[in-house]
């Protein structure tokens, strides 16, 4: 079901699903890092990844003149990366809730399997269990 505020919007990119925890396999909170000439940055992927890039994420601001990243704002700066780059991209899956003691789990996907690499497109923006049940809340990126 997509989400209506409180003004009565409607919200088509949120979705909240209420689901029997005997259904729920896993819970995990989805990041990702690239290795970029040998320094690890934050990226947010799927839209650039498509186009053949990743967009590459720092608050280090020496990135700026050491890598040609491209101030963003006060704090963080930016670069679009073509996949030939990326020496390898890194999924971290950081289990929550009753699953938390799986742990975090890392996967490295080495160049040339950058490309084929599928991005999970929803992010869990919110959770909650209770009794029986998980609130999860999913927005897409």
């Amino acid at each position: 079901m997509a989400l209506i505020d409180l003004e009565g919007n409607v919200h088509s990119d949120i979705f909240i699903k209420e689901v029997s925890d005997r259904k729920v396999e896993d819970v995990y909170e989805l990041t990702h890092e690239a290795i970029f000439k040998g320094v690890t940055f934050q990226t947010s992927g799927k839209h650039t990844l498509d186009e053949g890039e990743l967009l590459l994420l720092s608050d280090n601001l020496q990135d700026i003149s050491i890598h040609n990243f491209f101030r963003e704002d006060k704090f963080v700066c930016h670069k679009n990366v073509a996949l030939e780059e990326i020496d390898a991209l890194i999924e971290m899956k950081n289990h929550i809730l009753r699953f938390r003691r799986k742990g975090l789990v890392t996967t490295r996907i080495n160049p040339s399997y950058i490309s084929d690499f599928n991005f999970q497109p929803f992010k869990i923006t919110n959770y909650s269990e209770k009794p029986g049940t998980f609130h999860i809340r999913l927005s897409y990126r």
